[in-house]
């Protein structure tokens, strides 16, 4: 499994190393009823504080091209994740063949650790 920064991945193939982008989030499940239903709802709040460069993460991008949905599947453990602190990174990367162009990556929640 290829895991790694983004901001890592450009300062190598730019020679520009700004700090690395770190997200670190929060996972919450919320469970409630009124008189139509029950409901659960899973959500993922960033942590500014613990995290650095958040505006040069690449979830952030990502948000900013397809809908959220979209980028909720590419977490790959989501929804396995029990709640807690973590931090959110970048896994199996690969480059177009033929740009060399980085093309396709998902993410993965991690324990946090300070």
């Amino acid at each position: 499994m290829n895991t790694a920064y983004i901001g890592d991945i450009f300062a190598q193939e730019d020679g520009f190393n700004p700090s690395s982008p770190k997200l670190v989030v929060r996972i919450k499940t919320s469970i409630w009823h009124d008189n139509n239903g029950v409901y659960s709802r899973k959500s993922m709040t960033y942590l500014k504080r613990k995290s650095n460069n958040i505006d040069g993460h690449m979830l952030l991008h990502d948000l900013d091209c397809v809908d959220a949905g979209e980028v909720i599947d590419s977490v790959v453990n989501f929804n396995e994740t029990k709640d807690g602190i973590y931090e959110l990174i970048l896994i199996n990367i690969s480059r177009d063949y033929e740009t060399g162009h980085y093309d396709s990556w998902n993410y993965k929640l991690t324990e946090y650790k300070l």
